[in-house]
């Protein structure tokens, strides 16, 4: 099995961030490749969504240039994808990157990690239920939010 071949089967243990379908081998696509290192592009069989593109360096083993992945570096790293695999997903964020949103703080991730992801259908409620408010729309915002608000501009 050659490294890109490891890359792609190591991808196989994550899975869609918008229908949570694994990903297949074939989902990571060859963008770059340098000398210890690759760039791919993860898309979603399933839903075709772009899941993002990835550096993942590699350590090549033996003199013979083979470019076989060293078995230390890979037992790491599949150790790594089944971690996160497990994670709910705010951690999941929190462990790809630092602050992933220079907004959230660990607490936000904390408190928000036993939620879904918003999807797309989300979005579109959202617009739609948006769209729908007719003039009395201050009645969905809660009274004390009201009251905090109407002593502001009172001020």
């Amino acid at each position: 099995m050659n490294t890109f071949n490891i890359i792609q089967n190591f991808f196989t243990r994550m899975a869609c961030r918008y229908c949570g379908v694994s990903f297949a081998p074939n989902d990571v696509s060859l963008l770059e490749e340098g000398e210890g290192f690759f760039v791919v592009r993860i898309h979603c069989h399933d839903c075709g969504q772009h899941n993002g593109d990835a550096a993942v360096g590699v350590e090549t083993a033996g003199e013979d240039g083979t470019g076989e992945m060293d078995p230390e570096v890979l037992k790491a790293m599949e150790a790594f994808a089944e971690e996160l695999s497990t994670m709910p997903f705010g951690q999941q964020i929190m462990r790809r990157s630092p602050r992933p949103d220079p907004e959230l703080t660990e607490a936000d991730v904390r408190r928000l990690e036993d939620y879904d992801p918003i999807s797309d259908e989300d979005v579109l409620n959202a617009h739609s239920f948006i769209q729908n408010l007719d003039r009395d729309w201050m009645k969905f915002i809660p009274p004390e939010i009201r009251q905090r608000h109407t002593e502001h501009d009172t001020e």
